[in-house]
This record gives C-alpha cells, sequence and structure tokens, in this order.
C-alpha cells in the first residue's frame, strides 16, 4: 500500500475508533451516529436505499445495522403501503434526542483534530481529499 492511502486508512480507523469511545456512553456507534444524523436531516422519507446510496457501504452491513438500531429501540421500520418491499426508516425519540449529543461530539473532535490548521490549510485538505475521492470513483468506473 503506498504511503499516502496507508496514512489515509490509518486515520479512518483512528477517527472512527476516538468517536466511538466518545459515543459508547450513548451506547450507539460512529456509523449509527452518522445514520441518525442521515435520517434527521432528510427532508423525506428515508429507505435503505438511500443509505446505501449514501454512505456506499454493502447492502448486509446497512442490514445489521439497522437491525441493531431497531433492536434497541433507535429506529422503527414501517412498511411502505404502494411496495410492500420497502420499509421507511423512522427514527424514535431516543434517536431524535441523541441527535444534538452526536452533532456536538463530531463537531467538537473535528475543531480539536484540526485546531493547528490555517484556514487555507483546511481549504487544501479538503480539496486534496475530494480529488482522491473523485480519482477512486473514476477507477470503479472502469
Amino acid at each position: 500500500m503506498n504511503g499516502i492511502l496507508k496514512k489515509i486508512n490509518t486515520l479512518s480507523n483512528k477517527i472512527k475508533r476516538e468517536i466511538d469511545k466518545k459515543l459508547s456512553k450513548y451506547g450507539i456507534t460512529f456509523i449509527q451516529a452518522r445514520f441518525i444524523l442521515f435520517i434527521s436531516k432528510s427532508q423525506g422519507d428515508i429507505y435503505q436505499k438511500d443509505l446505501l446510496n449514501h454512505f456506499e457501504i454493502r447492502k448486509s452491513s446497512i442490514t445489521s445495522i439497522l437491525q441493531l438500531m431497531e433492536r434497541d429501540g433507535l429506529i422503527v421500520r414501517e412498511s411502505n403501503n404502494s411496495d410492500y418491499r420497502f420499509k421507511k426508516i423512522i427514527l424514535t425519540d431516543k434517536a431524535l434526542s441523541l441527535s444534538n449529543v452526536i452533532r456536538s461530539i463530531i463537531y467538537d473532535f473535528e475543531n480539536q483534530v484540526l485546531s493547528t490548521f490555517s484556514a487555507d490549510e483546511k481549504k487544501l485538505l479538503l480539496m486534496f481529499l475530494n480529488k482522491t475521492d473523485l480519482a477512486i470513483e473514476n477507477l470503479s468506473k472502469e
């Protein structure tokens, strides 16, 4: 693995581990928190396919995460009247009450991590990450 890709992978793992640690006292994981934020910000009905498209993770992984969230009382799944194969994902009051805490934890973590960066360095970093993301998307189309 190239040194840069190895560093990106290592940073991704560290970020996940640190935020998971902070969220553990609320009984949720980083990916569950990200699902809660995505669903809470959405302007319409959310289905599993929406999570699949947004998070770009395997369908089986999303299914497992949703099953745990349903078991833990964070979501309910409601059948769609026009197509019973699709189930709308609805946040419970428990999940909604966590959304502000989640936002705060993630916002504070990001600010702490990037506190030594200038505004220009943050813009450059984001530009490089977006460029890397685009290159990977283009490779996957080949």
